[in-house]
């Protein structure tokens, strides 16, 4: 596997060969003769194609030592072990706590036909542009200018930064065309896509160029993103930026962490990993035949696997990719499976079934959708809700702390449920049958448990703590108590 921004000679001598075939002045590329060139001019030229390479599309901005004006390998006496920044500062510390945010420069030395060329990384701004003396810079043709004077430029350069997503990090550079399939899985890429003709060889690669799943640039070569690697990954561990990213599911023998009984990680991409998770949870979840203490064979309805199966594509979909060593977990209780993902959910968790779709990782959920795990259309809750109401199952509960979690529980009767889980399924019940046009009353409430008519009673002391927890509210309070509708808090 080819890591990240490796830097081999062979490597280097590769990325020199295709800056010399480039334009002339582009403006996140800056080539130079001489050694002389001081800290705080390096400094400005860190911070003009720092900018300018994110408003180019480019992952990085090169300052380059030892090649001419023309083109011309000259080589170089630049050395940037001895250069100093301002005053008797060595210049790479200098230059990471001169600019603002601090980059991670990086200098390399390669030699082409025994001329020594010296290479500046300087890593495309991210989050906001690189600031020098106060001041930001950026390239205009050959020439280094405050971004202040150039409106137009500052205006887009903002707009590219807050574009800035993690799902199109490069996870992989300098990859061999001819050997794109060990890294990823092309049966992965073409299942599902029947309108995608099946090719190999150098169209191959330009087919997932075009559908995102490798991107070329100047200065990597062919590269791969990170969502197409989680997709379509052969081993997602061969990825560094990725190696703790592979979704993982822990099984317990009990219905606390305690007692763990077997784990499972699942390396392959989404595609290929997906209907694995679903096979495996269908054999160890919660409820099904068992057999009680005293020998009796006892059947308790299994977990709807409609319902199990949105909510992990949710968590594939909808995972914050920056929150660094977190990761998909599937944990299976005695009676209950919990699914956490990275990340505090966009919207508020107790409008998911009526929200529409959102998500922090569009491109990746435009694959899921592709692989048909989810559809985006902001349908998945509904069908959760759907699933566990017509078998009579407890809500799905969520909670949030940084992370997103969650919990489907096992089958247990209405008597059985807490009143947390009942105030909980009757609202997930008035949201449901407001988008279905249907009313909710008591006779519809003792449905959704599975009640009978003579437990009216109860469902109507149901309805009035629900209300009173501000969940639901009369759609009409004027009315008497046998016509008496409810409808979500957030509904007019």
């Amino acid at each position: 596997m080819a890591p990240m921004n490796s830097s081999t000679p062979e490597q280097l001598a590769s990325r020199v060969e295709r800056f010399l075939k480039l334009p002339s002045e582009l403006p996140w590329i800056e080539f130079k003769e001489n050694s002389n060139t001081s800290g705080p001019e390096i400094a400005k030229y860190v911070s003009a194609l720092g900018n300018s390479a994110t408003l180019h599309d480019e992952p990085a901005g090169y300052l380059v030592w030892g090649i001419s004006d023309d083109r011309r390998i000259v080589g170089t006496t630049f050395d940037h072990h001895t250069a100093k920044g301002k005053g008797n500062e060595d210049l790479l510390p200098w230059l990471r706590h001169s600019i603002n945010p601090t980059p991670d420069l990086h200098f390399d030395d390669v030699t082409i036909d025994g001329k020594k060329i010296t290479l500046l990384r300087i890593p495309a701004a991210q989050l906001m542009p690189y600031t020098f003396d106060g001041k930001r810079f950026i390239r205009d043709g050959s020439y280094t200018k405050d971004l202040l004077n150039s409106p137009d430029k500052e205006r887009n350069l903002w707009k590219k930064l807050s574009q800035f997503d993690a799902e199109n990090q490069l996870v992989a550079d300098n990859v061999d065309p001819a050997n794109i399939d060990d890294y990823l899985s092309i049966e992965a890429f073409f299942s599902n896509r029947p309108e995608v003709p099946r090719v190999s060889g150098q169209p191959l690669v330009e087919t997932l160029k075009q559908h995102g799943a490798v991107t070329y640039s100047h200065e990597l070569g062919w590269c791969i993103p990170a969502w197409s690697a989680l997709m379509y990954a052969n081993n997602i561990a061969d990825f560094v930026p990725l190696h703790n990213l592979a979704p993982r599911v822990w099984q317990f023998t009990s219905s606390t962490r305690t007692d763990l009984k077997r784990e499972w990680t699942f390396n392959e991409g989404y595609v290929l990993s997906f209907p694995k998770v679903m096979e495996l949870i269908e054999t160890i979840q919660p409820g099904g035949e068992s057999i009680d203490p005293s020998g009796r064979r006892v059947i308790t309805p299994a977990l709807p696997g409609i319902a199990f199966r949105e909510v992990y594509a949710n968590a594939l979909m909808h995972q914050n990719l920056e929150d660094t060593g977190k990761f998909i977990t599937v944990e299976v209780f005695a009676d209950h499976i919990d699914v956490t993902n990275p990340g505090q959910p966009l919207v508020d968790p107790q409008r998911f079934i009526d929200a529409a779709s959102t998500t922090r990782n569009p491109t990746l959920g435009e694959a899921l959708r592709q692989a048909h795990f989810v559809e985006q259309r902001g349908s998945g809750w509904d069908k959760i809700v759907s699933a566990l109401e017509k078998h009579h199952f407890p809500p799905a509960l969520i909670r949030t702390n940084g992370s997103t979690t969650v919990t489907l529980s096992a089958f247990r009767p209405y008597s059985m449920m807490s009143q947390t889980e009942r105030i909980q399924a009757v609202y997930q019940h008035a949201c449901l049958r407001l988008l279905e046009n249907q009313p909710v009353n008591n006779t519809s409430v003792r449905a959704r448990f599975g009640l009978k008519d003579s437990q009216a009673s109860q469902v109507s002391r149901l309805l009035k703590a629900t209300t009173e927890a501000g969940l639901i509210k009369p759609y009409d309070p004027a009315a008497g108590p046998k016509t008496l509708r409810y409808i979500p808090f957030w509904a007019d």
